[in-house]
Parts: C-alpha cells; structure tokens; sequence
C-alpha cells in the first residue's frame, strides 16, 4: 500500500504538473494564446486548483521562468566549475543552447510585453534578470582572474552585454531561420581572456 501524501506534498506535486503542463503550452502555443484553463487541463486539474496555486497568468508564467532560470544557472555554475580549457566550450555550448530555443525566445518576449501595462510583473522580471546578469557576472570574474588578463570590460557589464545580445539574437531567430548565433559566439571568443 503506498503511502498517502501531506497536504504539503500533494500541493507541491499539484503545483509541479501545473508548471510542467504551462511550460509545454507556452513553448507549443505561446503564453497570449495559452489559458489558464488550458493549462489546468492540460495538467489534469481544476481551474480552482490552478487558482489556489498561482495568483494569476502572470505568476504562473513566473514560475515557469523561474524553473528555467534555475535549470540556466545550474548550468553557468557547471561552466564555472570547469578548468578554464574546458570552461569555455562549455560556455559556448551553453550559450548557443540559449540562443538557439526559439520557443522560450517566444516565451520570453511575450511574457515581457504583457508587463508593458503590469508594473508589477515588470518589476519580477527585472529582478530575475538582474539574478541572470550576476550570476554571469561571476563567471566572467573567474576568467578574468584565471587569465591573469583584464576583460574587455566590467563583469557586468559584459554579462549585461552578452545577455542583450543573445535575447536579440533569439528574438531575431524568430522570424529569420538564417539567423545564427555563431558571429556572436566568434565575438565573446576574441573579447574574452583565454
């Protein structure tokens, strides 16, 4: 007989299925044109349960970044425990990984113009790009000093930089299969420390 879950527990895996289910139909429909009752659905759950989850669209769409976002910064704390030969292949597999999926381009970019008229949603994304650009940011500051030689720039502002960059280069990928991520990999290339 399998043991019966806490409330704690069933609300955690409830709350799991909504994210994983939103993730899936945001990336396959886009979020304008994905419901929170398609979401629920999707899930196998109520509207109400998505409700006493998640305060709205909008916080939901958070979580589903943020679960991306964590998935991201595992990988940058992977590249910055490499040994600086292998950090930086790892570094450009990461980076064109990024700017490579198209759908969380998509993704992203509307979840962005929706905050346009939501100063709170606004804020939330600031505030985990900001995460983004640090976490980055420390990166660059271990092959700055493992290099011996001076970045182009500050940590941070290369990693604000590279960002900007990399979402451009996503955004642009959407309507221009032609479109690739290599110049700007050549470019982080030569203005990085090897």
């Amino acid at each position: 007989m399998s043991k019966r879950l806490s409330r704690t527990e069933s609300q955690e895996l409830t709350r799991a299925k909504l994210i994983e289910s939103a993730t899936r139909l945001y990336l396959e429909n886009g979020y304008v044109a994905t419901s929170t009752d398609q979401v629920a659905e999707a899930a196998g759950f109520s509207r109400g349960a998505l409700y006493s989850n998640f305060r709205s669209k909008e916080d939901l769409a958070l979580a589903v970044l943020d679960a991306h976002t964590e998935e991201q910064f595992q990988e940058i704390a992977a590249v910055a425990a490499d040994l600086p030969p292998e950090r930086f292949t790892r570094f450009e597999t990461w980076l064109t990984k990024s700017m490579g999926d198209r759908r969380w381009a998509l993704f992203k970019s509307e979840v962005a113009l929706s905050a346009r008229a939501n100063p709170e949603l606004r804020q939330q994304l600031a505030a985990r790009d900001q995460l983004a650009r640090q976490a980055l940011s420390v990166l660059l500051g271990h092959v700055e000093a493992e290099s011996g030689n001076p970045l182009p720039a500050a940590p941070e502002t290369l990693a604000r930089a590279i960002l900007a960059l990399a979402k451009g280069i996503a955004i642009e990928g959407l309507v221009d299969d032609e479109v690739s991520p290599d110049w700007i990999i050549d470019l982080v290339k030569k203005g990085l420390p090897q």
